[in-house]
């Protein structure tokens, strides 16, 4: 079988909207848009706050050990970079974060794209996905 000629990611609200535009788009030119023709990436993320402030994080148990990764390698360098404390909860699926605001939000930022990439390519646009923390190097 071919692969998707669309693939989209996004949360769940975007991907309805993405079809839903990508559908009259079509009917409009005169055509119809099979769901084989698409491909859907989820990248939604649940997000609670604790009685102590951590924001806690709900993955599945595939996502869990990504972000972990070998070791605890990907978990560690996700809190150093991102400078909030990251805590895995492998029995509960669950992702604690704690730390300064802006912090939470870089780790929850780099969570989500460790969990993408368990699903194929990430792509990084240089000027959307830049909040002052994006270097990018060109290798020939």
């Amino acid at each position: 079988s071919a692969s998707p000629a669309i693939r989209i990611r996004g949360t769940n609200k975007a991907l309805q909207e993405a079809k839903r535009h990508l559908s009259d788009w079509f009917v409009t030119h005169g055509s119809t848009l099979r769901d084989s023709d698409i491909s859907y990436v989820k990248h939604e993320m649940e997000v609670q706050v604790d009685s102590s402030g951590a924001e806690i994080v709900h993955v599945s148990k595939d996502d869990a050990a990504f972000i972990l990764g070998k070791g605890g390698r990907t978990k560690k360098k996700i809190s150093t970079v991102s400078g909030a404390s990251v805590e895995l909860r492998e029995r509960a699926s669950t992702v604690e974060i704690r730390g300064p605001q802006e912090a939470r939000m870089r780790a929850r930022k780099y969570i989500a794209c460790v969990r993408a990439q368990r699903t194929g390519p990430v792509y990084v646009d240089p000027v959307k996905d830049d909040a002052g923390d994006l270097t990018i190097i060109k290798v020939p």
